[in-house]
């Protein structure tokens, strides 16, 4: 199974490292020979759900592999064609898809001037031993807000999909008029992404 990214809903792209997201399984497992999915992932609390079709026969082997003689196991194993297809369901973090990552260096991404009248900023991250997220928060020139500067922040060490931020300011980046210039500070940990929301 893989997975394809579009801007626009309508010009669809695979990912330049062309990996499965959900790789077949070794030789003789449930879903060795093919997976597919007819549907979107389900939103299961923190996860993502992600139904599908394993087969350990080939797909097409009753409409064209016996009129052409392939050698195939379910050639010599009739059973294999009423057994040998299962559901089977794969999970994900919410929003785990891609990540941002530091390792031993601390790296740090920033981005664009963001308006939202949201008051808090949750993070989507998860941290590696020693490893840490800190948030700064900018005006639109870089100029970090008093109290809001990356040794003012509250240090994320740990592993969530919803982690509301806190500095010594404040936990409400609403406080802060105008847009505003997030700076993630990261080592050793993966940042899926982040949001405005209410409490």
């Amino acid at each position: 199974m893989y997975l394809h990214h579009s801007r626009d809903g309508l010009h669809w792209q695979r990912f330049t490292e062309h990996r499965p997201f959900v790789p077949r399984g070794a030789p003789g497992a449930y879903d060795s020979v093919d997976l597919e999915t007819p549907n979107q992932p389900f939103e299961v609390g923190d996860e993502l759900w992600f139904y599908y079709g394993g087969m350990r026969v080939h797909h097409d082997w009753w409409i064209y592999g016996q009129q052409q003689g392939l050698d195939v196991p379910e050639a010599s194993d009739p059973g294999l064609a009423q057994n040998g297809h299962h559901l089977c369901l794969a999970t994900l973090r919410r929003d785990g898809y891609v990540s941002l990552d530091a390792t031993v260096r601390e790296g740090y991404v920033e981005t664009k001037p963001l308006f939202s009248t949201a008051p808090h900023l949750f993070l989507n991250a998860r941290c590696g031993r020693g490893g840490y997220v800190r948030v700064e928060a900018m005006d639109i020139w870089n100029n970090v807000w008093s109290g809001f500067g990356g040794a003012d922040a509250v240090t994320f060490t740990g592993d969530s999909v919803r982690h509301r931020g806190a500095w010594t300011g404040g936990d409400r980046v609403s406080q802060i008029p105008g847009s505003v210039k997030l700076r993630f500070i990261l080592r050793n940990a993966e940042l899926y992404g982040f949001q405005f929301g209410e409490a």
